[in-house]
């Protein structure tokens, strides 16, 4: 059962999808999975704005628990991790990126 589902941004051919297991790229067009990421719990996720990253939270679990992830959408590599300590649902909204992600913040 999907927790968040979220179209890409600039064109909306991707569908993330986050469920129990992980995070699911499904293309549209082909109806396939072309990616997929496995963390279990993830209860939030955004895109960032050109559709290069997708940043994923779970509730944290202890302190000292990197759970907001900022993921590679073309290969699924984790790029970075943070302890986010308040509401899960709002830790993706958090990671804010310039207009051509050459940089980001939090």
């Amino acid at each position: 059962m999907a927790e968040v589902a979220k179209f890409s941004p600039v064109h909306g051919a991707t569908l993330a999808v986050a469920d129990n297991t992980g995070i699911h790229m499904v293309d549209i067009a082909s109806k396939k999975e072309r990616l997929f990421i496995e963390r279990k719990g993830i209860i939030a996720l955004e895109w960032s704005p050109k559709e290069n990253y997708v940043t994923s939270c779970e509730k944290q679990r202890k302190d000292g628990e990197h759970n907001l992830c900022l993921w590679n959408a073309a290969d699924g590599k984790l790029v970075i991790s943070f302890e986010w300590k308040n509401t899960a649902k709002e830790g993706p909204k958090s990671i804010k990126f310039d207009d051509d992600e050459k940089f980001c913040a939090r």
